[in-house]
């Protein structure tokens, strides 16, 4: 069985999750199953997914904080380019493009246009501000 951490995307695999996360060090608690075979999030970032997380714990750890696509990401044309970069070079067998955002308002029309299942991209890489 797989579990994800909710903090920062860390897999594990095993009949349990770990006790604490080797890459940010939350605890157990923060995992959750992950569904094979089903397409989900890349990323997601959800307010208060780390209450209860010990900022000096996880400052403290000797742990990588980003992938080389994620750490050149304004280089390389932002967080969309390097999430397709990933999934060229894996293989992925489907199109993927990218909607990017500027500002607030650019951010809640592709959100929108995504719930109403009208979005043309396959991912949106949105700042709330603008620039």
């Amino acid at each position: 069985m797989k579990y994800r951490c909710t903090v920062c995307g860390y897999i594990h695999e095993g009949s349990e999750p770990p006790a604490f996360c080797p890459q940010c060090k939350a605890p157990a608690d923060k995992f959750v199953p992950v569904e094979e075979n089903k397409l989900d999030w890349a990323a997601e970032h959800v307010v208060g997914v780390a209450k209860g997380v010990d900022p000096e714990t996880i400052a403290a750890a000797d742990v990588q904080q980003g992938s080389l696509y994620g750490k050149n990401f304004a280089l390389s044309g932002g967080v969309g380019a390097a999430v397709q970069q990933v999934l060229i070079e894996d293989e992925f067998d489907m199109a993927v493009s990218c909607r990017k955002c500027s500002g607030a308002a650019e951010c809640k029309k592709a959100l929108l246009l995504l719930r109403a299942g009208k979005l043309s991209e396959t991912i949106i890489e949105g700042m709330a501000c603008e620039g």
